[in-house]
């Protein structure tokens, strides 16, 4: 019974790991790519090329 146990321990704490790498990764991300610039040129394009329609867009 104790290997049972000691089994489902390691699953939790590969679990939270992975949980916590994966919010690290997207912290991360959200510094490091220019997601402003991205988003301030869509903005651009929406409000410039698509004229009327841009914001049913």
């Amino acid at each position: 019974m104790a290997s049972s146990s000691f089994n489902c321990n390691w699953v939790s704490v590969l679990r939270i790991t992975l949980f916590l790498l994966l919010i690290v990764g997207i912290t991360v991300a959200c510094y490091t790519f220019p997601i402003e610039k991205a988003l301030k040129a869509f903005l651009l394009w929406v409000e410039e090329d698509l004229g009327p329609w841009g914001p049913l867009v």
